[in-house]
């Protein structure tokens, strides 16, 4: 009977969801599209940000932006200088995320000045990450390695044919170097032959590009 990777993929999808995950497919990850993205929620940060209707926000400005705050109170047009950037863009970025990560300040000299008051934080408490295979353990590997640039656990599922290919020195070293094993059988069903452990992210910033993404995914319409 011919093994179809979309097959194999719903089968997965519906693994992770049924363990109440929020599942997403065909997700760039880091360095790579993987098949099945699954997050746990923070509901704090995904209720503050609801509250506060904080839409896609733009990452690296966002990141350079609280760095400059760290030990500082600045102006809009310190803000603009230090950051290289416009200061009706600074205005704007700081509007997206004003009062979940700063607050403004207006001095005697009725200067607008800007405080941080909290780090990025995403929304998500756990992401993990699944390259989904039919026969080749080799390359689903690789991918499922490199996708812990962006998730904190990844996995290949495979299905049980394909196992059945791995040598055992393989599957070893999946066990010392974190990388869970799926295997999923002729009738659907998923198995964890080998647990992940939390390796990732190795990129923060793969890892916040991820789930910012995914917020857009799931609220992007809601926020409009």
């Amino acid at each position: 009977m011919r093994i179809r990777e979309r097959e194999l993929t719903q089968h997965v999808f519906k693994y992770y969801r049924n363990k109440g995950y929020y599942v997403f497919t065909e997700q760039f990850a880091g360095m790579g599209r993987a098949d099945i993205v699954a997050i746990r929620l923070d509901p704090s940060e995904v209720n503050k940000r609801l509250k506060h209707r904080i839409k896609g926000l733009p990452l690296r400005t966002i990141i350079r932006l609280l760095s400059a705050l760290d030990k500082e109170v600045l102006s809009i047009k310190e803000l603009a200088s230090a950051l290289n950037f416009s200061e009706s863009y600074i205005k704007k970025v700081i509007n997206m995320i004003n009062p979940l990560y700063i607050e403004k300040i207006v001095t005697k000299d009725k200067i607008v000045k800007v405080r941080k008051i909290a780090d990025y934080k995403p929304f998500t408490k756990e992401v993990i990450t699944v390259e989904v295979k039919v026969d080749d353990w080799r390359s689903g590997l690789f991918q499922a390695d490199m996708y812990t640039y962006a998730s904190h656990k990844s996995y290949l599922a495979i299905s049980m044919r394909g196992f059945r290919k791995i040598p055992k020195p393989v599957l070893e070293w999946c066990k010392k170097k974190g990388i869970g094993v799926l295997v999923i059988d002729e009738k659907g069903s998923v198995n964890e032959v080998i647990s992940a452990r939390k390796i990732g992210p190795k990129s923060l910033l793969s890892y916040y590009r991820l789930t910012e993404s995914l917020w857009n995914n799931m609220f992007g319409n809601y926020l409009k």
